[in-house]
C-alpha cells in the first residue's frame, strides 16, 4: 500500500510542470504559426502513441506500482485515461519541438519564442527530476 503513495506525490509537479510546459509550447507555436507542419501531425500522433505505449509498458515491466497501476500489467481505470492523456500530451509536445527544429533560425532570433523553448526545457527537465526522485525512494 506505501507503494499507491507515490502516485499522490507526483500530483503536485504535475499540477504545476506539465501545465508550465503546455504554457510554454502554445507560446512557442504562436510565434511560429504560419510554419507549422500541420501536415505532419499523424506522424506526431503515431510518436506519441508509441511513447506512451512505451513509458507504460517500462513502468509495468519495472514493476513501479502507482494509483495507474496497482498492479504490474494491470492499470486502473483512471490509468488507462492517463494513457489517452499521455498520448494527447506526447503528440502535442513532438508538434512543438519539430517546429522548433524545422524552424531553428528563426526561432533563434525570436527572444519571446526562444524563451519559450527554454522554458520547455526546464518544464522536462524539473518534471524527470521529480519523477526519478519519486521513484528512487
Amino acid at each position: 500500500m506505501a507503494d499507491l503513495a507515490r502516485g499522490d506525490q507526483l500530483d503536485i509537479p504535475v499540477r504545476v510542470f506539465i501545465p508550465a510546459l503546455n504554457v510554454a509550447g502554445v507560446a512557442l507555436l504562436r510565434r511560429l504559426k504560419p510554419s507549422i507542419a500541420w501536415r505532419r501531425l499523424p506522424l506526431y500522433a503515431l510518436l506519441g502513441l508509441a511513447t506512451a505505449a512505451g513509458a507504460f509498458l517500462a513502468q509495468a515491466g519495472l514493476d513501479l506500482v502507482n494509483w495507474s497501476m496497482p498492479i504490474s500489467y494491470r492499470w486502473s481505470s483512471v490509468g488507462q485515461f492517463h494513457f489517452l492523456v499521455m498520448w494527447a500530451e506526447m503528440t502535442f509536445l513532438y508538434l512543438v519541438l519539430a517546429t522548433a527544429v524545422n524552424n531553428w533560425s528563426r526561432l533563434r532570433q525570436d527572444a519571446i519564442g526562444w524563451r519559450a523553448f527554454m522554458s520547455g526545457w526546464l518544464g522536462v527537465a524539473l518534471f524527470a527530476a521529480t519523477l526519478a526522485v519519486d521513484y528512487a525512494r
